[in-house]
């Protein structure tokens, strides 16, 4: 844990990594769901936010034509995003209001707490520095991640990122955070990158 510490001190002294003001950003969270995960050239980006504000599902909208152009991986994704705001009020609420609190994203991420979800919670917290800091929540757990925490978790293993490897996550960036004087989402990119070189 100590060279993790070393890592992050040495990746903060470079100015990497933190949030910052970004300019041209949304107020509120929707549009952060309708972005894909990979690059595609032909995606609907404006088709899919039409779709999460009228609360559509993927299936409805492809039985009308409505097709959003997504790669493979994406498509998983975009399902459960569509079906999560579609059938959840107060999720959709939350994703629909103008600039949601640090507390409202810890709920929604908690209502779901998948890569699906909480990456577009955490690409807004990026956006929006001021909220970050207060940010305490649950993190997305990609590969990278999952591969960081099976290495320093030596007791457990995990195949997926369930409920324990999430609340785990987020206990170990809320520590290092607090130690460090940084966000956490901060912390979750930097075992990100730690992942990488496992």
């Amino acid at each position: 844990m100590e060279e993790d510490f070393d890592l992050f001190t040495e990746l903060l002294n470079l100015r990497m990594l933190l949030p910052e003001d970004r300019g041209s950003t949304h107020e509120y969270l929707m549009p952060y769901m309708a972005i894909p995960r990979s690059d595609v050239n032909n995606f609907e980006e404006d088709t899919c936010l039409e779709m999460l504000h009228n609360r559509s599902t993927l299936e409805i909208a492809e039985k009308g034509g409505i097709r959003l152009g997504f790669a493979p991986p994406d498509s998983s994704v975009f399902k459960l995003r569509l079906n999560f705001f579609a059938g959840n009020d107060q999720a959709y609420k939350i994703a629909m209001s103008l600039y949601p609190t640090a507390k409202n994203l810890e709920i929604l991420g908690y209502k779901k707490p998948c890569w699906s979800i909480l990456f577009p919670i955490k690409n807004y917290l990026w956006h929006h520095p001021a909220i970050a800091r207060e940010y305490r929540g649950l993190l997305p757990i990609g590969l990278e991640v999952l591969k960081y925490l099976n290495e320093v978790d030596g007791v457990n293993k995990y195949e997926s990122p369930d409920l324990r490897a999430h609340m785990l996550l987020r206990d170990m960036s809320n520590q290092m955070a607090d130690a460090l004087g940084i966000p956490s989402i901060t912390i979750n990119d930097i075992m990100y990158l730690k992942g990488t070189q496992l």
